[in-house]
């Protein structure tokens, strides 16, 4: 394939799995502004209307068994490799969620492998970190829990393993509770429960906070990693300024003019009305996720921040602060109804 090293933006090539996913489509887009070649992986088909524009698809399910080999060939002249393709499931049965994650991701890493070792970024979460208790300043190196929160962190910090292993250039990207046009994970759950009137505060006012990510950020970070090939690890994202928690929803109802009340449930009954409706659910219905889960609660109620330090060394500050990623969410929601 060549030498990568003497190549100009225009000639780079990026493949991104999971193209037409929440941050593959923004990815995607930023590279192409960014004067990148796109080349898309996804399972949608290619005959339907595309949600990101590219200038190579392909439409292929990684967990096919043809899926390594046909990796193969869409790598071809490749320069790196973004694997932002992954199940997102907080709820339900661990074992399939981390099944799928890490079958999807060892086939990406074995066709980059054979295609010449492009630069490869993962998609991590900082979710692989967290437990249950406060966890501010959290470091790359901060050891991972033995046993992750849900399924799909401990397939996130499974695929992390599989990435060190990789002996190309890789690096590992940890981003923090990812906000923006297309999410679905995040506030969306939040506003459909305010609107229904089930809100609840939990535990004491403004005893949380967290970092956000900006997935318009993200998608700038995810190139920077993409052409700075010393730049090898794990990175922690995020727009750089804790937010209490319950400041950032109060914000969010605000602006869209949804009342909820001061309602307050202390934490301890919180947990345990979760596990009520949880335990069935998990087994009976696991892709229907209840309005309140454990892991929810946790979010809620302790404060977790990143430690930026190595990430702002190797691939700079983000490109706007939190407040203007979030009035973007903002201003995407009413179009996610």
């Amino acid at each position: 394939m060549g030498s990568r090293s003497g190549d100009t933006l225009s000639q780079k090539t990026l493949l991104i799995t999971g193209c037409d996913g929440f941050i593959g489509q923004h990815v995607a887009r930023a590279a192409r502004a960014g004067g990148w070649r796109t080349r898309g992986v996804t399972r949608s088909p290619v005959s339907a209307a595309p949600a990101t524009r590219l200038d190579d698809r392909v439409q292929l399910d990684l967990l096919a068994p043809d899926a390594e080999d046909r990796l193969t060939g869409a790598m071809d002249g490749v320069t790196a490799v973004i694997h932002a393709a992954a199940r997102v499931q907080l709820f339900g049965r661990p074992a399939p969620v981390i099944r799928d994650n890490v079958a999807t991701t060892t086939r990406v890493l074995s066709a980059a492998t054979r295609a010449g070792q492009p630069r490869f970024v993962f998609l991590s979460s900082a979710s692989v970190l967290f437990q249950a208790r406060d966890q501010p300043g959290l470091r790359e190196d901060a050891a991972c829990p033995t046993r992750c929160m849900n399924g799909y962190a401990e397939s996130k910090k499974r695929c992390e393993t599989l990435v060190r292993g990789y002996a190309g250039s890789s690096a590992i990207l940890r981003p923090q509770a990812v906000i923006g046009p297309g999410d679905r994970t995040l506030l969306p759950p939040v506003l459909a429960a305010a609107r229904s009137g089930r809100w609840r505060w939990v535990g004491e006012r403004d005893a949380a906070a967290t970092d956000l990510m900006s997935v318009a950020n993200l998608a700038a970070y995810c190139l920077r990693a993409a052409e700075r090939t010393d730049a090898t690890g794990v990175f922690h994202l995020s727009d750089g300024e804790t937010v209490p928690i319950e400041e950032l929803f109060r914000h969010v109802f605000e602006a869209l003019g949804i009342r909820v009340g001061e309602r307050r449930i202390r934490a301890s009954t919180a947990r345990h009305l979760a596990r009520i409706v949880e335990t069935p659910l998990r087994w009976v219905a696991p892709r229907i996720e209840p309005p309140l889960t454990l892991f929810g609660i946790e979010v809620l109620i302790r404060t977790r921040t990143l430690d930026r330090a190595r990430t702002l060394s190797y691939l700079g500050d983000p490109e706007h602060g939190v407040w203007q990623g979030l009035q973007r969410a903002i201003e995407a929601l009413p179009l996610q109804r």
